[in-house]
């Protein structure tokens, strides 16, 4: 509940020398029911969370990427790829909960704030590269037999580790299996805000209601 309270929570007012007009803030009602607004939410709570920077710290540790040598590029664009991954977590929900429409405007706001995420200043091919892979992720998470999973992690590696001479032994390591997880945590967070915006209670509470009354019934 902490992170939904620092979600949803008022921020501390900052004092100003002079009183500035005040702005009426869209209702966390309203945000869930907008792509736009939704989608600038995900991008400052869910993709911006971590920056870039930071994302550096999830990289295997030293004696890993020597022992398969990981360079600093292929570490680079492991940490690039986190905000995506955020993001892969985010559509997830959105693509279960609501309509086609509603999640294709979503999409085509999402995707371009993550592009920014990534590199700052994207150019056309990267931001068509970010569009094609947070498609491509959403595809196979959606969809979870083995065989997408298997294409999950396959794209991820390749994304990240394709020039890396030991690939076989990446694969064979369950690197591929971490995206996964930080796919569905995201996902699980996002299930945790939209059931307390349109539910009032978190998801694991609503569950617990509705298994209640199944067993009276």
């Amino acid at each position: 509940m902490g992170f939904l309270n620092r979600l949803f929570g008022k921020r501390k007012e900052q004092s100003t020398p002079e009183p500035s007009p005040m702005i009426e803030k869209p209702s966390e009602k309203e945000i869930f029911e907008s792509p736009s607004m939704l989608a600038a939410w995900v991008d400052e709570f869910i993709v911006r969370s971590s920056s870039v920077e930071d994302d550096f710290n999830l990289a295997p540790d030293e004696d890993v990427r020597d022992s398969l040598n990981i360079t600093y590029e292929q570490v680079e664009r492991l940490a690039r790829e986190e905000g995506l991954l955020r993001a892969v977590g985010a559509c997830f929900l959105i693509k279960q909960y609501y309509d086609d429409s509603f999640y294709l405007k979503y999409f085509s706001a999402i995707y371009k704030s993550v592009a920014m995420h990534m590199y700052s200043e994207p150019t056309p091919d990267e931001i068509r590269d970010t569009r094609d892979a947070l498609e491509s992720y959403v595809n196979f998470i959606v969809n979870p037999e083995d065989e997408e999973l298997k294409e999950f992690k396959r794209q991820y590696l390749y994304r990240i580790y394709d020039d890396n001479n030991n690939f076989c032994k990446l694969m064979l390591a369950g690197i591929g299996s971490l995206p996964i997880y930080t796919a569905l945590a995201t996902f699980e967070l996002m299930r945790d805000a939209y059931y307390k915006v349109t539910q009032g209670i978190p998801y694991e509470s609503a569950k617990l209601i509705v298994e209640a009354m199944e067993k009276v019934e």
